[in-house]
């Protein structure tokens, strides 16, 4: 992994996720090209380009262009698409999101609401045997093999993801893995999403990953299914997703 493109809002989490990319790049000795998506009229940001000025591998740009070509074009060139948590509902940051995990191809890190003291160390990986899970944590492996820890996480009434199979896979490249179950019997799906994050918090996990579930419909609620939808808009730590 070793482009990384990073897209600002002008809203009031951009600095603490600006502050996150750098160190998350820096993790990976990565390339970060850091893009704020100005609005008409908006004014340039003196704060974006002194925290960017002088460090080699991170590059500060502004485009008042259609924010979902220049998502587009750029995730195809990219390794990873960080976006920003979302603070609404609908509106143009709902598309920008939409556009990052549906129309890139690749892995979409979204950014914690709060700044992160560490990221990475542990990685609670959730398993579903199924296509969006296995891209995730395909996407996700320059990550785990520097992880401290990593855990296998898949649902008590998933009888097909079997942890062991991928823990083997994961051997492959030198990651071992923990496994564990969460409950999901009986709750409704945004239920699931929070039995979910209740395990990830238990676990004391700083690394999120997942497959998103859903389809790109710009008229719905980030056009993802419910337990997604729950995971994205509560989770407080990094996350990274896939489709």
């Amino acid at each position: 992994m070793r482009r990384i493109a990073l897209y600002l809002h002008g809203s009031s989490i951009d600095t603490s996720s600006l502050a996150f990319a750098i160190r998350f790049a820096d993790k990976l000795t990565a390339r970060l090209s850091v893009i704020h998506l100005k609005r008409a009229n908006e004014g340039a940001s003196a704060d974006f380009r002194e925290m960017c000025r002088g460090l080699p591998l991170v590059s500060y740009s502004e485009t008042e262009r259609d924010s979902v070509d220049v998502i587009t074009e750029n995730g195809f060139v990219h390794d990873m698409t960080i976006v920003e948590r979302l603070t609404e509902q609908e509106g143009s940051q709902v598309m920008d999101f939409n556009t990052a995990v549906f129309g890139t191809g690749g892995p979409v890190m979204i950014t914690p609401p709060k700044t992160a003291a560490t990221v990475g160390d542990t990685g609670a990986l959730v398993w579903g045997a199924s296509i969006p899970s296995a891209r995730a944590i395909h996407s996700a492996i320059p990550l785990l093999r520097v992880a401290k820890r990593n855990v296998i996480l898949s649902s008590e009434a998933n009888p097909n993801a079997d942890p062991s199979a991928l823990a083997g896979y994961l051997d492959c490249y030198g990651i071992k893995c923990d496994a564990m179950t969460f409950k999901t019997s009986s709750l409704t799906a945004r239920g699931r999403g929070r039995a979910l994050l209740e395990t990830v918090r238990n676990l004391g996990a700083d690394l999120l990953v997942m497959g998103a579930y859903g389809e790109n419909k710009i008229t719905t609620m980030l056009g993802l299914g419910r337990t997604t939808e729950k995971v994205v808009t509560s989770c407080s730590i990094p996350l990274l997703v896939q489709a």
